[in-house]
């Protein structure tokens, strides 16, 4: 749940490596704190081919599916993977991270609408929080705002990300490879500064509709999101759980006046 990729028209249009020798969190469409990415318990984040440390793991401690809720047109995935980013001592060019407490990440995908993907992390001290997503190629439309475009030779989409922090974004190329060989990616970092907790809610307008949108917090450990579409708007309340265990309450009102909800 912490990565992802998006199919459109015959290939990826959110990308990832292929067959790599190492594997960096970078490579993927995630998260990276202080520039580390994620780690198995007792090892420094990877730089090649690894499995878990030696001796009983239990792996659900580092990443594992809270919730699946298939509706057809609707599905809703939330996965929870704070423990896969231990805290990391500094190495030679590389800043120590002080781990997370917590990762969050929950993908909505309305058909012939948009995904939306919500993201609450929780570094155990303050840390760079930086957002990555990469493609063939990536087009700046409006970076004041956090709109981009994704795109591969038969398809784009419009992207919007938007976040409780301040954001400063660049497009960079991508450190994605095959056995090797770079594949030339584009990918987009959004970074959020020194904070100890930051919120992102990103939209991908997947079906050529122009689609906005706001983040609010409006309670402790709840915040409204707000999709704009051409036609109508879609609101969602995203609340936040008591502990790591359970899941998130999501509950969505799409233009269509159908309702939605998860974590219930």
């Amino acid at each position: 749940m912490s990565r992802f990729v998006i199919y459109k028209n015959g290939a990826l249009l959110a990308e990832t490596d292929r067959y790599s020798y190492r594997k960096f969190s970078g490579n993927h469409n995630t998260i990276l704190v202080n520039g580390r990415g994620q780690a198995a318990i007792g090892r420094s984040d990877i730089s090649h081919w690894n499995q878990p440390a030696t001796g009983p793991t239990d792996m659900t401690k580092q990443a594992r599916l809270t919730v699946f809720k298939d509706e057809g047109s609707i599905v809703i995935a939330e996965g929870e993977a704070g423990g896969a980013y231990p805290p990391l001592k500094a190495e030679k060019d590389r800043k120590a991270s002080p781990g997370l407490e917590r990762f969050r990440r929950t993908i909505v995908w309305v058909e012939s609408n948009c995904v939306l993907i919500l993201d609450d992390i929780r570094s155990r001290q303050p840390a760079d929080i930086s957002w990555l997503i990469q493609a063939k190629r990536i087009e700046t439309v409006n970076p004041e705002v956090g709109q981009y475009i994704i795109a591969h030779e038969n398809a784009s989409a419009k992207l919007q990300i938007v976040s409780d922090a301040k954001l400063d974004s660049e497009i960079v190329d991508s450190l994605a490879d095959d056995r090797g060989n770079p594949l030339g990616w584009k990918q987009l970092r959004a970074h959020a500064r020194n904070v100890g907790e930051v919120r992102f809610a990103t939209v991908i307008a997947l079906w050529n509709k122009d689609a906005k949108i706001y983040l609010r917090r409006f309670k402790f450990d709840a915040w409204e999101v707000v999709v704009k579409l051409l036609q109508g708007e879609d609101r969602w309340v995203w609340v936040a759980s008591t502990n790591l265990e359970k899941p998130y309450r999501l509950e969505g009102v799409l233009r269509s006046g159908r309702k939605v909800l998860s974590g219930e």
